[in-house]
C-alpha cells in the first residue's frame, strides 16, 4: 500500500498567528497541529472526511487567478469538460490535483513518478521518494575450457574448474560393446546377436534396405544348406552354387525335386510366364511361355524364339451341309446352319449355328465353299462366300464371283483365309447373292455330296 502526503494551504490557517492551533471537533487548546480535524468515529450518521473544492475541468480552465502565491492549492476535478490550456495540460482524468505554481499536477502521477532506477557498472541504484539503495548485478559471465576442465567467471571472479566430457568413444567387437570417456574405459556389455545365439521372433519384422544391400557371404567349400528357410522349402548350397526347393541337396543349379538324382524324383514343377522381350534381349537359353499356336514353350537361341514342340491337341474342324437351305435375296448375308459335323477334335464347332469359337489366341486357316442348284442368273449380278465374325475387329471376310451376262448355271463361291483369332472369337459361314431369285444350296448324296463345306485348321 502507498501512502500519499497531500500538501495543502487553507486560507484560514494563513490568517492565524504563527503559534495558533485550530481544532475542529476537538479542544482548540489541545490541537496537535496547525489544523486538526477530529472524526465523529462513534456517530454512524456522520460522514467524516475533508472535501476540497470541486470543479469541472472547464471551470478550472477558466480560472486565471492561480500563480506562485497559489502553489500548493488543491482541487478535485469532477469531469473532463472543456479544452485544456497550458495550466491544465495534465488534467486528463477525474481526480485530485495540486497547483505547482505553473501547472496543475495529478497527485497520484506525482507520487508514482518518485521512483528512479539507474545502473553503473554492475551496481543497481534505486531511489523511491528520495530514499536510495544499491545492489550488485551480474554483468559478465564467461566460460573457459581447457582439455576437459570448465571454468566459469562471474564479474571477474573465477570459480573452481569442473570436469566435462570432451571425448567419448564406443567400441563394438563382435557382440561386446564398451565406452571410453576422457580416456577411461567402461566395463563391456554383451549385446544380443541373432547370428551367434538362437532365438525366436515375437512379432513381424521388416528390413528396409533404402538402396543398400544385404549380403550373406560364405567361405564354405563343402557341405550343403549353408542358408535355408523352413528346412527344405528353400536351401542354398553356397559351396556348389546351387539352389534347392523341396530339397536340401540340390543337384541342378535350380532343383525342385524332393529326391533329386533318383529315378523316382517325386513331385516338383516349375512355371514360366510370357514376355515381350526379344530373344536376343533375353539371351540364349532363356525360356518363355507363349499363348500362340495353342500355347507352347519357347526357348531363345540368342536370335529368335524357337518352339519346343508338344502334343497339344490343335483344333481341327471338318463339316458339310446335307440338309436343304434356301437363300433368299436379302440386304444382309444369310448364315448357314444345321451342319453335319465330320471332325471336331476339341468341340470348338457348333453344328446347329455353324459357329466356330477359337479355343485360344493363335493363327487359323478357315475354308468355306458352296454351290447353288442350277438356275437362271441375271447379268451383272454376283454371289459371295462370307466369313462373318461378330466379335472380331473386321466383321466380314469374303470371296466374290461375278456374272456379267444372263444365263443358267450352278453359281457358287469358295473362300480360304488365314486369320489370327483371339481366344473366344467366333467365325460363321454365310452367303449373299443378288442373282435375281431365291436359290437353294446344292446338297444330297453321290456326286452332290460335299458341295457345301466348312473347315478350320489351327496352326
Amino acid at each position: 500500500m502507498k501512502k500519499f502526503l497531500i500538501p495543502f494551504i487553507i486560507g484560514i490557517i494563513a490568517a492565524l498567528p504563527a503559534s495558533a492551533q485550530v481544532g475542529i471537533n476537538a479542544n482548540g487548546s489541545n490541537a496537535n497541529a496547525t489544523l486538526e480535524i477530529t472524526a465523529e468515529a462513534n456517530d454512524a450518521a456522520v460522514a467524516d472526511g475533508m472535501i476540497p473544492p470541486r470543479l469541472t475541468r472547464a471551470q478550472l480552465i477558466n480560472k486565471t487567478a492561480y500563480g506562485n502565491d497559489q502553489e500548493g492549492a488543491f482541487v478535485y476535478v469532477t469531469d473532463l469538460s472543456g479544452t485544456n490550456n497550458a495550466a491544465t495540460t495534465n488534467v486528463t482524468n477525474v481526480g485530485l490535483y495540486y497547483f505547482d505554481g505553473t501547472v496543475w499536477q495529478n497527485i497520484e502521477t506525482y507520487v508514482s513518478n518518485q521512483h528512479d532506477i539507474s545502473t553503473s557498472g554492475n551496481v543497481l541504484t534505486s531511489t523511491v521518494k528520495g530514499i536510495t539503495d544499491t545492489s550488485d548485478l551480474i554483468n559478465s559471465v564467461s566460460n573457459n575450457s581447457s582439455s576437459n576442465n570448465l571454468v566459469t567467471t562471474v564479474n571477474g571472479v573465477a570459480a573452481s574448474g569442473a570436469s566435462i566430457i570432451n571425448s567419448n568413444t564406443v567400441t563394438i567387437n563382435s557382440n561386446s560393446m564398451s565406452s571410453t570417456v576422457n580416456g577411461v574405459v567402461s566395463n563391456s556389455v554383451t549385446l544380443p546377436n541373432m547370428y551367434i545365439n538362437n532365438g525366436s521372433l515375437t512379432t513381424n519384422r521388416t528390413v528396409t534396405l533404402n538402396g543398400n544391400s544385404l549380403a550373406f557371404p560364405s567361405t564354405a567349400t563343402s557341405g550343403t544348406g549353408q542358408f535355408s528357410v523352413d528346412g527344405t522349402t528353400l536351401s542354398v548350397n553356397a559351396a556348389s552354387n546351387k539352389v534347392g526347393i523341396q530339397t536340401s541337396n540340390p543337384i541342378a543349379k535350380i532343383d525342385v525335386r524332393p529326391s533329386a538324382g533318383s529315378t523316382n524324383p517325386g513331385n516338383g514343377y516349375i512355371a514360366v510366364g510370357t514376355t515381350s522381350n526379344t530373344a536376343s534381349a533375353a539371351g540364349a537359353g532363356a525360356i518363355r511361355y507363349t499363348t500362340e499356336s495353342g500355347g507352347t514353350i519357347q526357348y531363345s537361341d540368342g536370335s529368335n524364339w524357337q518352339r519346343i514342340y508338344s502334343d497339344v491337341v490343335k483344333s481341327i474342324i471338318i463339316a458339310k451341309k446335307t440338309s436343304a437351305q434356301t437363300i433368299n435375296q436379302t440386304v444382309d448375308p444369310v448364315l448357314i446352319t444345321n451342319w453335319n459335323e465330320i471332325t471336331d477334335a476339341n468341340g470348338d464347332f457348333n453344328p446347329s449355328t455353324g459357329a466356330f469359337t477359337a479355343p485360344r489366341t493363335g493363327n487359323y486357316i478357315i475354308s468355306f465353299g458352296y454351290n447353288f442348284n442350277s438356275g437362271t442368273i441375271n447379268g451383272g449380278t454376283q454371289v459371295e462366300a462370307i466369313l462373318y465374325s461378330p466379335l472380331g475387329t473386321s466383321y466380314f471376310k469374303k470371296s466374290v464371283v461375278s456374272y456379267p451376262q444372263t444365263g443358267t448355271a450352278e453359281s457358287g463361291a469358295v473362300i480360304t483365309f488365314g486369320v489370327r483369332m483371339n481366344a473366344g472369337e467366333v467365325y460363321r459361314p454365310s452367303v449373299w447373292h443378288n442373282t435375281g431369285s431365291s436359290k437353294s444350296l446344292k446338297v444330297g448324296s453321290g456326286n452332290n455330296d460335299g458341295y457345301v463345306f466348312f473347315s478350320v485348321r489351327e496352326l
